[in-house]
């Protein structure tokens, strides 16, 4: 949020890479969703938003309704039953994106602070 598109890109493809080592079967899905969500972030929160808690909570809840639609759509919607896939929807994507919420509070009130100390 504080950083270039190409910044956040490069942090978004390195953290989705380590993501995919761990994880069966994502096969490059997680870097280069997380590629697209940092140059997005990065170009509504520089061009669209302030750079505020708002548009971090707002940001935060609609990347990762999105990220969990989409690894919905690429993983659970074809050739698994639909009961498969409303299990995957509330069991795992509605707890992400609530707790993802909750926790921007504190993850931005750090990472600022050091933003701060950086720039000074």
């Amino acid at each position: 949020m504080f950083h270039s598109p190409l910044t956040s890109a490069l942090a978004g493809m390195i953290a989705g890479i380590f993501m995919d080592a761990v994880t069966v079967g994502s096969h490059g899905f997680n870097a280069v969703m997380l590629l697209i969500i940092g140059v997005f972030v990065s170009c509504v929160s520089s061009n669209l938003f302030n750079k505020n808690i708002a548009s971090s909570v707002v940001l935060t809840l609609i990347i990762s309704f999105l990220y969990h639609i989409c690894h919905c759509i690429v993983f659970h919607t074809f050739g698994t039953r639909f009961t498969e896939t409303v299990t995957y929807l509330l069991k795992y994507a509605l707890p992400s994106v609530l707790l993802g919420t909750v926790f921007i509070f504190p993850f931005y009130f750090i990472y600022k602070h050091f933003h701060k100390l950086k720039s000074n």
